[in-house]
């Protein structure tokens, strides 16, 4: 059985790297209300539950894994901004603005604490993300969670997905 579902509304890029906290109604509530419902199939095996987020599904996915235990997770080209906390630099031309990433040590420790999951994270050399993906590989190591880094030649952002084209209209 495979259940797709998206987050709630457009995400306000200059407010990426804030954190989604729990009590209010937000994307990452309904990620959790979707994988409660899925568990709840009597058809379903609770435990073989798996979840896999893309960019900002990443994030959906980082923070679904602080609060639900599913088997394990894959992110494909993930982009975990709020989960970790990170601001950019504001400076920085666009090609260079995850670089040098500042991360919220503090609550992104709090978060990665409560991850019972197994998480596999597919990046390309040729995404931005990379530094992003790599700290928080660095950072779920350093915190006693498996986790495991795939990172491909020439893989650009969403490679994942497969080819992207763009179309003149």
């Amino acid at each position: 059985m495979v259940v797709v579902a998206d987050y709630r509304g457009g995400q306000n890029f200059a407010r990426l790297g804030e954190y989604v906290k729990a009590g209010g109604v937000t994307y990452v509530d309904d990620a959790v209300a979707v994988v409660d419902h899925v568990k709840a199939l009597p058809h379903v095996d609770a435990a073989r539950v798996h979840v896999y987020g893309v960019s900002l599904g990443g994030d959906v996915t980082m923070n679904l894994l602080s609060r639900v235990k599913v088997r394990a997770v894959v992110l494909g080209a993930g982009a975990p901004f709020s989960f970790l906390g990170v601001q950019t630099d504001p400076g920085a031309k666009p090609e260079d603005r995850f670089k040098n990433i500042k991360v919220d040590e503090a609550g992104a420790g709090e978060r990665i604490a409560k991850v019972q999951t197994p998480l596999l994270v597919l990046v390309g050399t040729k995404d931005d993300l990379l530094p992003l993906s790599r700290r928080l590989h660095d950072m779920m190591s350093a915190g006693g969670k498996w986790v495991r880094l795939e990172i491909y030649e020439n893989g650009y952002h969403d490679f994942v997905m497969g080819p992207q084209v763009s179309a003149i209209i």
